[in-house]
């Protein structure tokens, strides 16, 4: 089963309407999202949505904002009237920010950071790409607690516009429907996904939480996409049903441009499984590539995607897949297009895409590393370390009970030694946040590395942090008393 998408424009933003009964739903996305930001002004983007909705306070429809990675996007289901009302006013929002709310939107997203835990596919980037780019998504929100009305204004007026928009209906434009966006921006492409040069893939991480987690990164494609889903079906069926292991198993497929893809397949497990569970998901993997897929699974991808297309939910969400192809400049397929692709697919296209695509694999757990001879251990420590001045803790402690770790502050960076082995490096040309609170400062490296320095925890500290905020580049600060367009918090979160 197929249906129509029906294209056309609204004062200069493509629009994307399909006949979906229920109510009416608009989903207004633009290209922007976290993986565009830099880490010092990690947030921009949740500040601006929060700020354009805030004005619309309570009301009796269905309206939210989300940022992700490559996409912020407003929804709202209603009335065709209350739709209207709402996509005006929040694109009168973005165009004229009520800054008047800064400080109250930022409590309120200090609350929401509070409330939500890190993500395994945040972090899963953040180990392949650091935290620049599409790893970026796991850093903290480190610009909404300083940025001001310059910087959002200016973020917003580049990003927000109608050039870098595209426009969902779940039916016709309503009659009175503009969209009163700001012009004269561009279509940002989403940013290109470059893995670290310390990430030598395939590898394994050992962390502590009892979790396992694979990802991959490939080519979007539709062997890739269904090989993906089919090898979830079958690890589900073997750990949840077969060896009873799991209780589920997460899987996710997103764009992280135009051309590539990263793949998701995760789940918790108790800790005495966890080993049992990252050799079966190695198992399953090995086998799924050795066979191929069944003629079964090939026409259950297809069916499945046929019977989505048979409900609104399905045939609204498949419109707003297509919005977001054009919006990233991927080739956007119509719904007849992807289910011939589909049924296209060979079991030898499924076989060499996920080959192809095991190439780039990490695989999280807190099992040891199950197969040695084809997975590297991911380097969780520094290389190397900087020279310079080094001291002790601050304190005084009996003979043979001083703490080991030891801070050494160079011209050229910042060392953290835990143990001999045990180091964490980071240089000032790669600082991509810098991060005041009182006496301390958080340094984040392009790879990721974590440094928090707390001038009284260490002899000659404050000599030690001067120094360090005389060599980080300005443009890594995250404090309004060194950056332009910020805006200082009473409460001192500056």
């Amino acid at each position: 089963m197929s249906f129509q998408i029906t294209a056309t424009e609204v004062d200069g933003v493509p629009t994307f309407w399909v006949d979906a009964p229920g109510p009416y739903t608009a989903l207004l996305s633009f290209r922007v999202g976290s993986a565009d930001e830099p880490a010092s002004m990690r947030g921009i983007s949740h500040l601006v949505e929060h700020l354009a909705l805030g004005p619309l306070g309570i009301q009796d429809y269905d309206h939210n904002g989300s940022v992700e990675p490559i996409r912020t996007q407003f929804v709202a289901s209603g009335s065709p009237d209350e739709v209207v009302r709402y996509l005006d006013e929040t694109a009168r929002g973005l165009g004229s920010l009520p800054t008047g709310r800064i400080l109250t939107e930022r409590g309120v997203l200090r609350r929401e950071a509070a409330e939500q835990g890190p993500s395994i596919g945040s972090m899963m980037r953040w180990y392949r790409y650091g935290s620049v780019g599409h790893g970026v998504v796991h850093e903290d929100e480190h610009g909404t607690a300083w940025l001001g009305e310059p910087a959002l204004t200016a973020w917003t007026a580049a990003r927000f516009t109608r050039e870098n928009a595209v426009l969902v209906l779940s039916g016709p434009p309503p009659s009175g429907l503009r969209l009163p966006l700001s012009a004269g921006g561009r279509r940002w492409p989403a940013p290109e996904p470059r893995a670290g040069s310390w990430v030598a893939t395939p590898a394994a991480i050992r962390w502590e939480p009892p979790v396992v987690t694979m990802t991959l990164v490939g080519p979007r494609t539709t062997a890739l996409n269904m090989g993906g889903s089919i090898y979830h079906r079958r690890l589900r069926s073997a750990l949840r049903f077969t060896d009873g292991l799991v209780y589920d198993i997460g899987y996710d497929y997103d764009a992280l441009d135009a051309t590539t893809a990263h793949v998701l397949v995760g789940t918790e497990a108790e800790e005495r499984d966890v080993a049992a569970v990252t050799a079966r998901m190695l198992a399953v993997w090995d086998r799924l590539i050795a066979e191929g897929p069944t003629a079964d699974e090939l026409a259950a991808e297809v069916s499945s995607t046929e019977r989505a297309f048979e409900h609104t939910d399905g045939r609204l969400g498949f419109t707003d897949f297509h919005a977001f192809d054009v919006l990233i400049g991927s080739e956007a397929y119509l719904p007849h297009d992807l289910l011939s692709r589909r049924r296209a697919v060979t079991a030898a296209d499924v076989q060499a895409a996920l080959a192809s695509a095991g190439g780039t694999m990490l695989l999280g757990s807190a099992a040891p590393n199950p197969s040695p001879d084809r997975l590297r251990d991911y380097p969780m420590w520094s290389p190397a370390t900087v020279a310079g001045t080094t001291v002790s803790p601050a304190g005084f402690f009996l003979p043979g009970r001083a703490p080991k770790e030891r801070l050494t502050v160079g011209a050229d960076g910042v060392t953290i030694h835990f143990a001999p082995a045990e180091i964490v490096t980071i240089r000032y040309a790669d600082v991509v946040a810098a991060v005041h609170e009182g006496d301390v400062r958080l340094l984040v490296g392009a790879d990721g590395h974590h440094i928090v320095v707390n001038a009284e925890g260490w002899k000659q500290g404050k000599q030690l942090v001067e120094r360090i905020d005389q060599a980080t580049p300005v443009e890594a600060f995250a404090c309004a008393e060194h950056s332009q367009g910020g805006l200082a918090d009473p409460e001192g979160r500056s």
